[in-house]
């Protein structure tokens, strides 16, 4: 399932009368850990690109892979 964008929104009070103008997002562990499910699906997908075209693979044969 691809990742859904949350957005947050800031607490808004007013200095003067310490009225609150705007809630802001709660900072709750399931959003936490929505965020972190995010990074570890993105480093999962994006570690096979780094060693794929890393430096120390140029040398290597990528159309013997493809006859597998």
């Amino acid at each position: 399932m691809p990742y859904q964008r949350q957005f947050w929104v800031d607490r808004l009070v007013n200095t003067e009368t310490g009225e609150t103008i705007q809630d802001g997002t709660r900072f709750t562990a399931r959003r936490m850990n929505h965020i972190e499910e995010g990074i570890r699906t993105s480093m999962t997908l994006s570690s096979g690109w780094k060693i794929a075209f890393s430096p120390a693979r140029q040398d290597h044969d990528w159309r013997q892979d493809c006859r597998k």
